[in-house]
């Protein structure tokens, strides 16, 4: 007697781990498996050794705060069980090796503020009609800088710089520099504020009397 294999199958159970997420007001929180193209819900069993990436995505004038990583109601340590983004809004676990439970909490985001000038002048800073009491204020919020030039001079231009980026020369809606005493700037990041002011232009006037009668005579 000789058997013949007509059809074969091979079934291989792979460990999985059961994987919650959730987050707090003010933003929502995504789970991805392998990469970004593949989502999963909370409470999804996922299998053995997967990457698992988790983004957040604050509410506008909101930043994630604080998050929360467990396994088994034991916590887990940033650096061996998981990795933040730079920005600190993406969560990685790079191999799966056991339950996941993560939690992330959002705030209020706020950003840093200051106003400087040349010599030639100063400037100050004020919300809601009251001096800006802190470096940091919420985002969202509109900032009035006020330019105080010494006797003989005027505001040149105002220069503003974001995040440390490009300082950008302050224009009005035609394109001209804009040399007004007050700007308002809705606050949406770190943001430092340069007035700059130059003399007043000055004319010398000469003027002389002249005969009614004739006119190219001086009295």
């Amino acid at each position: 007697y000789k058997p013949t294999l007509h059809n074969s199958m091979v079934v291989v159970q792979t460990d999985t781990y059961k994987v919650t997420y959730s987050n707090g007001n003010n933003g929502t929180l995504k789970g991805y498996q392998g990469d970004y193209s593949t989502s999963f819900i909370s409470g999804a069993e996922i299998v053995s050794g997967s990457n698992v990436i988790f983004a957040a995505t604050p509410a506008e004038n909101y930043q994630v705060w604080k998050w929360t990583v467990k396994s088994d109601g034991q916590d887990l340590t940033k650096g061996s069980d998981y990795t933040l983004s730079d920005d600190n809004k993406t969560l990685t676990v790079s191999s799966l090796q056991k339950n996941l439970d993560v939690h992330v909490e959002f705030s209020n985001q706020f950003y840093t503020v200051s106003a400087q000038s040349d010599t030639y002048g100063s400037v100050t800073a004020t919300a809601n009609g009251n001096p800006l009491a802190a470096t940091s204020v919420l985002s969202g919020t509109e900032v009035t800088f006020t330019a105080a030039p010494k006797e003989g001079y005027v505001v040149k231009q105002w220069t503003v710089t974001r995040d440390n980026g490009t300082p950008e020369i302050q224009k009005n809606t035609d394109g001209t520099v804009f040399s007004g005493s007050e700007l308002k700037l809705t606050i949406t990041a770190n943001t430092v504020v340069n007035v700059t002011f130059e003399q007043t232009a000055q004319f010398e006037v000469h003027y002389s009397a002249v005969d009614q009668e004739d006119t190219n005579k001086e009295i």
